[in-house]
């Protein structure tokens, strides 16, 4: 399930997506090439439920693998992990909580990405936004139905990622604005731009 690859590794892997994720990028940032849709989420909300879901959806497309990589700018040997679909998963679930605990998984979302060899959606992750991307590339009825977690809307990332000048309490209001500003142009009106319009 986890192995360890190397920097180089790491690069032929990605070099397998390369037509439809630009591995170099990381969100606020748009990380699809020719993208059909995104989905948002709350990176808990999706881990609750959204790993396993995956599983299903990978099935539902045939898929042989799921597999999950570490941002491409790691510079030493990293883990990489690979699911085999045709074997028998049990206890995935707790094995995935195991590693996010330890934090292993925790290394291996942080601006990775998780797709199977169909390649017909991947998810791109960010420990730092605590949220999650998921662009599909082909017609896929099953990505709503099976997925567990909500996506955002637009009008609901706003509500919970717009900063105010309101919300820094320490600072003065000229500069409680400079920063809200900062932070909405640097992430929060970006993501709008790239995943929701």
């Amino acid at each position: 399930m986890i192995k360890e690859i190397t920097p180089n590794d790491l690069k032929t892997i990605y070099l397998n997506i390369d037509s439809v994720f630009l591995s170099e990028r990381r969100m606020p940032k748009q990380v699809f090439k020719d993208v059909l849709f995104t989905l948002v989420f709350d990176l808990e909300d999706f881990m609750k439920y959204g790993l396993e879901d995956i599983i299903g959806l990978s099935k539902l497309d045939q898929a042989k693998k799921l597999i999950r990589l570490p941002c491409i700018g790691v510079p030493a040997n990293i883990q990489m992990m690979e699911l085999n679909l045709n074997e028998k998963v049990t206890d995935f679930s707790r094995n995935l909580k195991e590693l996010w605990e330890d934090g292993t998984l925790f290394l291996l979302l942080d601006y990775g990405c998780l797709f199977n060899d169909q390649k017909k959606w991947i998810i791109h992750f960010s420990i730092e936004l605590e949220i999650v991307v998921l662009g599909v590339f082909e017609e896929n009825k099953n990505v709503n139905s099976i997925i567990k977690a909500t996506p955002y809307t637009k009008e609901t990332f706003l509500k919970e990622y717009e900063n105010f000048p309101e919300e820094y309490l320490n600072l003065s209001h000229k500069a409680a604005e400079k920063e809200a500003r900062i932070m909405n142009e640097a992430v929060v009106y970006p993501m709008i731009k790239n995943y929701f319009d």
